[in-house]
């Protein structure tokens, strides 16, 4: 479902000016705020909500002091990844009849990066079946000295992390991350680490 105007672009695995792009943004300005996209007529946390872990269902919106992050999931044809792009806060406002914009900044987890810079640290990438193209389906996001986030693509089931990507996953616990991997794929969703080149 998409219920934004425009859609954002895959991740493929060699846009590193993308991703400097991104994390040139986040890491020029503090963090403000932190939203999820939900459905409309949605709850949360409603069983979404594991100690280290949040299941989000639409987007996660990372707002600095002038603009924002919108991550979210995306597909074009047989290609699925992780979107991430600086846009406008305007422009990250969803379709209200389809979905809307949940305020997390004041969960303990996030509450820990406000008012502070952050950077992508590190990504995992994957070729989806029937696809010829890495893209990202997870990055990990980082204050300077202080606590990491992973964002990826999947969903919390009965054996814990699965790589379902229609829905992507807030990980805050590092040992949950290091365990989340695609099968076929040696790398976890805490990804291999990457260094911002200004």
């Amino acid at each position: 479902m998409n219920g934004f105007l425009s859609p954002l672009p895959i991740l493929r695995a060699g846009d590193e000016q993308e991703l400097a792009r991104v994390t040139g943004k986040l890491s020029g300005e503090n963090l403000v705020s932190v939203s999820y996209i939900i459905p409309k007529e949605g709850h949360w946390p409603d069983g979404r909500h594991i100690d280290g872990v949040h299941e989000v269902d639409d987007g996660v919106k990372l707002s600095t002091t002038s603009d924002a992050v919108l991550i979210r999931w995306g597909m074009a044809g047989y290609v699925e990844g992780l979107s991430a792009q600086i846009v406008s806060k305007a422009a990250t406002k969803p379709d209200p009849a389809l979905l809307r914009e949940l305020d997390m900044s004041g969960s303990s987890r996030w509450r820990q990066f406000l008012a502070k810079p952050l950077f992508i640290a590190g990504f995992a990438t994957h070729v989806a079946p029937d696809a010829s193209e890495a893209t990202i389906w997870s990055l990990r996001f980082a204050s300077k000295q202080g606590p990491e986030v992973v964002i990826a693509l999947g969903e919390w089931t009965k054996v814990g992390p699965s790589y379902i990507p229609d829905n992507l996953l807030a990980i805050f616990d590092e040992a949950v991350a290091r365990s989340f991997t695609i099968p076929d794929n040696p790398v976890s969703a805490w990804g291999l680490d990457w260094e911002f080149q200004r």
